[in-house]
């Protein structure tokens, strides 16, 4: 259910946005979306799945698996802050370097998040799920809307994009501290 209201929400943030932006701001981000979601698919360690299907206490496991979480964020981020040059002469697009460097920090700031949110998917706590997954959604997509209007072009995309990877890990702590 929390996947289905946070396509609706993303589907009419999308809407918003195609009426006020260019194909090309689309293309732009789209461009560097390609490669971040190619390098952090490639580079998932499988911690989270590991600990979900974990038989016993994993919770002394959490600061293992956050460390790594942030180590391959901070260094897909080094990766994709450095290529920003060469990313942007490959596709002939000089504004792409400022991006690229941009939405590099999304990787830290998603393995920044609360490895507690694992614990929600291992003891099935459905309602904590929706209301987490709802939370960030609802936040994004206020970020989204206000970015969309203020700067009306790529960079509303970019803060969207940021602002979400911030906003995930905000709430991941808000709704799941670290010790409770």
């Amino acid at each position: 259910a929390a996947e289905v209201a946070g396509a609706v929400v993303a589907s009419l943030v999308g809407l918003v946005a195609a009426r006020l932006l260019e194909p090309h701001d689309f293309g732009l981000v789209g461009s560097v979306l390609l490669i971040t979601s190619l390098l952090e698919s490639s580079t998932l360690l499988g911690f989270e799945r590991a600990l979900v299907q974990r038989r016993g206490d994993v919770e002394a496991l959490l600061p293992t698996t956050w460390t790594w979480q942030v180590g391959r964020g901070l260094l897909l981020t080094c990766v994709l802050f450095a290529a920003a040059p060469w990313v942007a002469r490959w596709y002939g697009e000089p504004r792409l370097c400022h991006v690229v460097r941009a939405l590099a920090f999304a990787p830290f700031l998603r393995g920044l998040a609360s490895p507690r949110v694992v614990l929600l998917a291992r003891t099935l706590q459905f309602e904590r799920q929706f209301a987490l997954r709802a939370l960030q959604v609802l936040s994004s997509a206020a970020l989204a809307l206000g970015a969309l209007f203020v700067l009306r072009d790529h960079r509303a995309l970019t803060v969207r994009l940021l602002g979400e990877a911030a906003l995930t890990t905000i709430v991941s702590f808000w709704m799941l501290p670290w010790r409770q």
